[in-house]
């Protein structure tokens, strides 16, 4: 536990020695000055939020889905089934190709753990 207790006792010193020089200043300057000191530390350790911890690193989130594209060719196929039948009859076939895609990937490729409702307590409550 070494590791985490040094920067707490460097943040907790830290934070003494702002407060020190904060409870020095007038009283119509220390709200100022405090405000100030939030808005630097906030910005400073701002810029880090989103970085991963080493060893934690993620993958990049991608922006495409197979369902998604599934929804949209039943969308457009519906609307060009009574225009168009031949058009809209394909557009459905590749909805359904595209909904089985998304299945596939979902089942092979899903990053996230399952997790059991009775593992955790079940639908009423924790343990």
């Amino acid at each position: 536990m070494r590791p985490v207790r040094r920067p707490r006792r460097s943040v907790e010193r830290l934070a003494r020695d702002l407060a020190a020089v904060i409870n020095a200043a007038d009283g119509n300057e220390r709200d100022e000055m405090r405000e100030y000191a939030v808005a630097l530390i906030r910005d400073a350790t701002e810029g880090n939020q989103h970085m991963p911890a080493p060893g934690h690193e993620t993958a990049p989130a991608t922006s495409f889905s197979p369902f998604a594209l599934s929804l949209l060719l039943a969308l457009g196929g519906a609307m060009l089934l009574f225009l168009l039948p031949p058009v809209g009859l394909v557009l459905f076939i590749g909805a359904g190709l595209a909904a089985l895609w998304g299945g596939v990937n979902l089942a092979l490729f899903s990053t996230q753990p399952r997790r059991s409702a009775t593992a955790h307590g079940g639908p009423h409550g924790q343990r």
